[in-house]
């Protein structure tokens, strides 16, 4: 096999699936969907299982090439009735692997996958382990797992310590970041201000995020309201942020 022809055999064989229930949309699931756009439109079929009416949902249907699946409330763990669901999805769509971010899934997920070892699960985890996990309660189902992804090598040392996955299981990928895009000299910083209606002598603050109730415009816009009120200084203020794709219609007209 060539690399060309190997590749397209790994995309006709691999059908991953992500299962995120969260309410979020952060940094993690951002990447989720773009991760599962690049594969999908690399050929590879790509399903997802969420929470109904999520941000996380909203987002991934404006992707037809992701399968997307949902369920109406976040699981319990252990959820006979749950397990038994997943169990028949997974085997009915053809997944062979699963990707999570939340581990108490594994709660689940190791036993809708018994007597299935032909299906890999993947974790990933974007922060340090504040406290250590009960080994002897755990490790079985920490067993299941493949592959445990991390963003850098803090969090890999902070998993090694306190959880019952061995290091091998481990990987780092860093966050791929293009600081092309953050590169001051491509910006001309006075005709951006000028497009603001600040001069040189303007004081511009500006907050810069998800346009999101968890950063906070909210409290941006009071804090600029209370400093309007001093008249001897010429001040800006500029929100910048991303499309908030779903369910923050409302918090848009609110600020």
């Amino acid at each position: 096999y060539n690399e060309k022809t190997m590749n397209a055999s790994l995309r006709k064989q691999m059908h991953p699936l992500w299962i995120l229930f969260t309410s979020r949309w952060g940094g993690a699931e951002q990447i989720a969907v773009s991760d599962m756009v690049d594969l999908a439109r690399a050929g590879m079929k790509v399903s997802l299982l969420c929470l109904e009416a999520s941000p996380l949902h909203a987002a991934a249907l404006r992707y037809p090439e992701i399968d997307v699946h949902t369920v109406q409330l976040a699981v319990k763990n252990f959820d006979l009735s749950f397990i038994r669901e997943l169990r028949s999805m997974i085997l009915n769509i053809g997944a062979n692997i699963l990707h999570i971010k939340n581990q108490n899934l594994l709660w689940s997920i190791v036993p809708a996958l018994f007597g299935h070892r032909e299906v890999s699960v993947v974790a990933s985890r974007h922060a340090s382990v504040n406290s250590r996990i009960d080994k002897w309660i755990q490790a079985p189902l920490y067993s299941r797992l493949d592959y445990l992804i991390v963003l850098s090598e803090t969090v890999r040392s902070s998993v090694h310590a306190r959880m019952p996955i061995p290091d091998k299981k481990i990987k780092v990928i860093n966050l791929g970041l293009d600081f092309s895009r953050f590169d001051p000299t491509k910006v001309d910083g006075r005709a951006m201000r000028a497009s603001w209606g600040a001069d040189k002598d303007t004081i511009v603050v500006g907050s810069v995020g998800r346009l999101d109730p968890e950063i906070g415009q909210d409290t941006f816009i009071k804090a600029a309201a209370g400093l309007m009120k001093f008249k001897d200084r010429k001040m800006k203020f500029v929100i910048v942020g991303e499309d908030p794709l779903v369910a923050s219609d409302e918090y848009l007209e609110e600020l």
